[in-house]
């Protein structure tokens, strides 16, 4: 239940984002809306409507979550990364999975993070929970790194659970110093994967 909500919230958020987006003359660059001639834009915005709609009827909330709509709406050039419907060899089909062949993560819905007072670090920092997984033949130890988009701010840090070893599945922390929209890049060695995310402060 706790995830539903999450997702139904970051739907209303992103719908916000979009709708902002739309009537300001501001698109998002990864293709989730194009220019205002494009014949993509009201599926688009359609689509993620239907995803509130889905998640409403399921969860039986309602409630937008105004201080994030509020905070998409103020980062609606942010060039979110979708999910490209690329699983890691053997794992069950994910529809927020994003990879390359070699490394794989799994994003939030929409690739929007939404940050509570319990992801709030004792120096203000956003630290969130994020998965990672490397591919066939990709040994070593993973390195994640990022940098704020949208404004200046000091570098995104990682904590890396050392347990899981140097092969496959990786669970990691991402702590953002600020919200925003941050360029995240995890390394193994040669084989880096790269997306951009959207953290909000709800």
């Amino acid at each position: 239940m706790k995830r539903s909500a999450t997702v139904l919230l970051t739907c209303l958020a992103v719908l916000s984002f979009a709708l902002t987006a739309c009537t300001s003359g501001a698109w998002v660059a990864s293709g989730m809306l194009a220019s205002p001639s494009s014949s993509s834009v009201t599926p688009s915005i359609t689509s993620v409507a239907r995803g509130v709609e889905r998640v409403v009827a399921e969860t039986g909330q309602s409630s937008p979550l105004a201080s994030s709509a509020s905070a998409a709406s103020a980062n609606a050039t942010c060039p979110v990364t979708l999910p490209n419907g690329s699983i890691p060899p053997y794992n069950n089909p994910d529809p927020d999975s994003y990879g390359n062949g070699t490394l794989w993560t799994s994003f939030w819905p929409y690739n929007v993070v939404l940050m509570g007072p319990h992801n709030v670090e004792g120096d203000g920092s956003l630290s969130m929970k994020w998965s990672w997984t490397r591919g066939p033949g990709i040994v070593g130890k993973l390195v994640v790194q990022g940098r704020r988009l949208d404004q200046i701010a000091p570098p995104l840090r990682a904590e890396i659970t050392p347990s899981y070893g140097d092969r496959g599945f990786q669970p990691t922390s991402l702590i953002f110093p600020t919200d925003g929209c941050w360029e995240v890049t995890g390394g193994v060695g040669s084989a880096k994967l790269t997306f951009v995310t959207l953290v909000l402060k709800s």
